[in-house]
């Protein structure tokens, strides 16, 4: 696009604003239509031969009156302004920067009939008014083992302790015996043995003399 057609625009746009302020007009989906189309031919960027590249996403701010009219039929407007807009994409071979999406919200500082456009690149890929696409499950992966602390266990009770064992009986303590050598033999007078015999005791029983 030319620098007078830029300007050119510039103008239409102020002039319109102008005229909406001064009736207070009601806005009208044509009218959003054809400034998105006026939006995506501004910032058309020419990336190379046959590669223009323009934004995707469009947020249109309404004045309060204008957003609670509309806001009612938002799904179907937004249904019929990304129609529109991917209509002239096409027609101009423009490249979106991913699905068009546009989006009406409210602007507390505009008049009734005066409206915004703020045209920006996302890649967030679902356009306002159209169903999310599916999303292909991930592929199965088993599950990571799950580490848990093993239980801790209470100590097991000590076994109780044996009782003392009673006191061995003991024998009665027996007088000590004299040993065998201690036997003496009978205390013989020693003038009694004789060569190892042994005498008679001799008698001491006397009788009557004569």
């Amino acid at each position: 696009m030319g620098l007078f057609d830029k300007v050119e625009k510039g103008l239409e746009r102020t002039v319109n604003r102008a005229f909406a302020k001064a009736f207070r007009s009601e806005v009208q989906p044509v009218e959003i239509a054809g400034a998105i189309r006026n939006a995506m031919d501004d910032r058309a960027s020419v990336l190379g031969p046959g590669r223009t590249m323009v934004p995707n996403h469009y947020t249109i701010e309404l004045s309060t009156t204008d957003f609670g009219r509309l806001d009612e039929y938002s799904d179907s407007i937004t249904e019929d302004l990304i129609a529109a807009a991917a209509e002239h994409a096409e027609t101009q071979r423009y490249l979106p920067g991913g699905p068009i999406e546009i989006v009406l919200a409210e602007g507390s500082d505009l008049d009734t009939g005066v409206f915004r456009v703020r045209p920006e690149t996302s890649k967030r890929g679902q356009a306002s008014g159209m169903p999310p696409a599916p999303v292909p499950a991930p592929p199965h992966r088993p599950a990571a083992p799950v580490h848990k602390p093993a239980p801790v266990r209470a100590p097991a009770p000590a076994a109780p302790a044996a009782p003392p064992a009673a006191p061995a009986a003991q024998a009665p303590a027996l007088a000590p015996q004299p040993a065998p050598d201690a036997l003496a033999a009978p205390d013989l007078d020693a003038g009694h043995l004789n060569a190892g015999h042994v005498e008679p005791p001799r008698s001491s029983v006397t009788g009557p003399t004569s």
